[in-house]
Formats: C-alpha cells, structure tokens, sequence
C-alpha cells in the first residue's frame, strides 16, 4: 500500500511549536500556559504531577499509559477499522517529538463510531513494552471522534532494513529545528505503517501530560522496521522520548484483529 510522491524538495515554514497539532497528544490549545516538563531531570516524569494541578493524573491517575502488555489477552476488543489516505509530509519538532500533521489523513473506526486523524509522532525508544521487552522506538497515531474522545493506535518500531515509506520524511531531519515545520514534497499513507494483523486494546491515558485518561488505545502485535541510521536520525532530534510503563492493575487487555 506504499504511496509515495516524489521528487523531495524541502520548504521550510516558520510556525510556533504550539501550532495545529499540539505537543505530542497534549491539547495545543494550552500550550502557552503549559509548565515545562521533560523526560529526565527536574522536570521527568516522576515530577510531572507536581508540575501543575491539572498535571495531577501523572501522579494520582489509576489507569494510566504506557503499560508493560501481557502476552495472554482476556476479554472481547473493540473492533477496530482503518481506513486512512495519504497526508503531505508536514513534520516539526515540538520540544518533545517529530509530529506528523495528520489532518487530511481519513482515521479509524471504533465499533462502528468514527475517529479522524489529528496527528502521528513518534518515541524513541518505545513506550509500551510487550512482556517485559522495550523495542527501539514507537510511532503514535493520534485520532478523536466528534466529541474530542481520543483514540490512539501504537505501532512498535524493530531494528531492521530500512523503511521506505519514512525515507522521505528521514532525509529531511538533518538541521530541523524547533517549532519550524518542514514540507516535502512527498505523501505518506499512515495505514502503510499500521501493520495488518493482530492488536492489544486497552483503556489508559495521554503518555505526556496532562496524562488525561479515558483514552482508548491500540497497540499492533506486529512491529515495523526501520533501519538503524533511521532509527539514530529520529532519536538525535528527539533525545530520549518515553514515559516508563504504568501500572497495568486490574485493567483488561484484549486481543483483536485489525480489519
């Protein structure tokens, strides 16, 4: 399903970090007003409820995300559909993560009720662990239905040859700077980085803050590759970019299939 327009010329266009899209899956509505906080040191994740008080479900929240995922699954999935189109290549990073915009890019279907793709980004390395393994990275497909309830589908990231459907946007990492959004001239089809197959479903949270919670979430079982110098040329810009699994307590994790 590769969908690729070529050749690559680069424009750059000056935007604020707190343009359309927001910073990883946070609301860039309150961006300005948002306390800095970081993957590590005095703003880490183990200090981001204390940062403000809307930021107190990182530390209080009982269903949160990510989660380590168990191999054996229980219970009946929401059935999950996608049906996503290709997007130009719009990325920037935000503080945090190279964020795709996503807007025109169609979405998913929860059990029948529609979600639109607002924006996929990525984390390096992976959020989600799966039975206790961590995989080199994790891309996030950020999408919400007409009410604002948000619905995110993970995919996990292995070490392996290098992604085609990336290469264009991977090229243009070299010199990206903060809050300045790269264009390509190129397209990508986000359902040709959903691998098919089987996914783990489960309620959790925002992975950034203010780790609101009710999210639905999709982690596909399978993984895609990206190379190494791909994998190193996100990470350079991004740093370290993951929170620590949450506690998956009495929470169910479902096993379905992706139609």
């Amino acid at each position: 399903m590769m969908r690729l327009a070529l050749p690559l010329t680069a424009l750059l266009v000056l935007t604020s970090a707190c343009g359309k899209g927001g910073r990883g899956h946070a609301d860039s509505a309150t961006h300005e007003a948002t306390p800095h906080w970081t993957y590590a040191g005095e703003g880490g994740p183990d200090t981001w409820g204390a940062l403000a008080a809307d930021f107190e479900n990182c530390t209080i929240g009982g269903a949160q995300s990510p989660v380590d995922l168990p191999v054996a699954a229980e219970g009946a999935p929401p059935a999950l559909e996608s049906d996503h189109a290709p997007v130009p290549v719009r990325y920037l990073f935000n503080g945090h993560t190279v964020q795709f915009d996503g807007s025109e890019g169609g979405g998913i279907t929860v059990d029948g009720r529609s979600y639109a793709l607002k924006q996929f980004h990525v984390h390096f390395p992976s959020e989600h662990h799966v039975a206790g393994q961590s995989y080199p990275g994790e891309i996030h497909f950020v999408h919400a239905d007409s009410s604002g309830a948000l619905a995110v589908v993970g995919v996990l990231v292995a070490e392996g040859p290098e992604n085609p459907v990336l290469a264009p946007a991977v090229a243009g990492l070299a010199g990206l700077v903060e809050g300045v959004t790269v264009a390509l001239e190129a397209t990508i089809d986000p359902d040709d980085l959903v691998p098919e197959g089987g996914y783990r479903a489960y309620s959790g949270s925002l992975t950034t803050p203010p780790c609101s919670e009710g999210v639905q979430w999709f982690v596909m079982d399978a993984p895609i590759d990206l190379s190494k110098g791909q994998i190193d040329a996100f990470a350079a810009v991004t740093g370290v970019s993951n929170r620590p699994v949450q506690p998956l307590g009495d929470r169910v994790v479902a096993a379905g299939v992706l139609d």
